[in-house]
């Protein structure tokens, strides 16, 4: 090691700064054939371009001021980690729900270049080495949200318990960030599910109202009919049909969307996946 390299090498302390995090990780992908895996690679890659540029438009929109510099994105082969920071405030409540809308976004342009994501946001220190936007990367909110984005089992992002504690005080306590017409209600942007997770169980948990933005992203398609244009395309292995299951069930509840209950008297429910 140089001189030079030395000096460099004892001016990078650790960086501890507050902030939202999500994880996310692409499902479908660990058995993929080589063509797969290229064709992952690629759309992948191109949606990952996207994200900075579709966060400074959602600043644009929202009219609000935050450093840029503060967003960054770490990505491990098909994981994410999208870390925005914010001071320990009131304001990380506000940009939680600006958060959420962002991986909304995230979730419908995934899916229409054939990218099925499910994942995890929680909230806490971060702890960065040197460069925020190198991969040395630690800290409580990342171990939070690591131990958290592989649960669910479907399409879509949940927020860990801890988040979810903060999103019950907003319920309770902070009507003001989305009331009287300012940003929506808190429904909007999450909203608590019996979420599917591994081992055929459920857990009560706040989950991403990702299915809202369907019909703002794609005007004039019905939810469903988008949904399944999108995954018709996609191959099903054996052991992975329930989450396409879960996923049609999720959309359904968040949208309110009402089934042909004649027809399922008639000839018993129907799904797909089953």
């Amino acid at each position: 090691m140089t001189e030079k390299e030395k000096k460099e090498h004892t001016q990078q302390e650790p960086n501890v700064v507050h902030g939202i995090v999500a994880m996310l990780d692409a499902l479908g992908v660990r058995n993929a054939t080589t063509r797969e895996a290229s064709s992952f690679i690629k759309e992948f890659q191109k949606l990952m371009h996207k994200i900075p540029s579709t966060f400074v438009q959602l600043l644009d929109f929202t009219k609000r001021s935050y450093p840029r510099e503060q967003f960054h994105l770490h990505t491990f082969g098909d994981t994410v980690i999208i870390v925005w920071e914010v001071p320990d405030t009131d304001e990380k409540l506000r940009v939680l729900l600006l958060m959420s809308v962002l991986l909304s976004i995230i979730i419908v342009r995934g899916l229409e270049g054939e990218l099925r994501l499910r994942g995890a946001i929680s909230m806490g220190e971060i702890v960065y080495y040197g460069d925020p936007n190198s991969h040395n990367i630690l800290g409580p909110a990342i171990a939070d949200v690591a131990s958290w984005y592989e649960i669910p089992e479907f399409i879509g992002i949940v927020a860990t318990p801890t988040c979810g504690q903060q999103l019950s005080y907003i319920e309770n306590w902070k009507k003001e960030l989305w009331e009287n017409g300012k940003v929506g209600s808190l429904e909007s942007f999450f909203k608590r599910y019996r979420v599917p997770i591994k081992g055929d169980a459920f857990r009560k948990l706040w989950a991403v109202n990702w299915p809202r933005v369907i019909g703002i992203l794609n005007k004039g398609k019905e939810p469903l009919e988008w949904y399944f244009d999108c995954t018709r395309k996609f191959s099903i292995p054996i052991g992975t049909e329930k989450k396409y299951d879960n996923t049609e069930k999720f959309i359904i509840k968040l949208l309110n969307l009402k089934k042909d209950k004649k027809k399922e008297e008639k000839e018993g429910p129907v799904s797909f996946y089953k």
